[in-house]
């Protein structure tokens, strides 16, 4: 059942469609929002990540960029 529904329904009170209703607004993010892109990670990782990715890719007989879209 939506909230949509639970609102229509003459045997909900308006005090917890009240509750229901604040509660899910107060959880929305405020202010700016971090972004970290997938990009950013790969560029980040460490020489040692990268050989290790390698290794796995071979192991696994995957080429490195699908084994990165996939696993990492």
């Amino acid at each position: 059942m939506t909230l949509e529904e639970l609102a229509r329904d003459p045997l909900i009170s308006t005090t917890i469609w009240d509750i229901l209703v604040t509660s899910s607004k107060s959880n929305q993010m405020y202010g700016p929002a971090f972004k970290y892109t997938r990009e950013d990670f790969l560029n980040d990782a460490s020489p040692e990540e990268w050989d290790a990715w390698e290794q796995k890719a071979a192991e696994l007989e995957l080429p490195l960029d699908y084994f990165l879209a996939e696993f990492v």
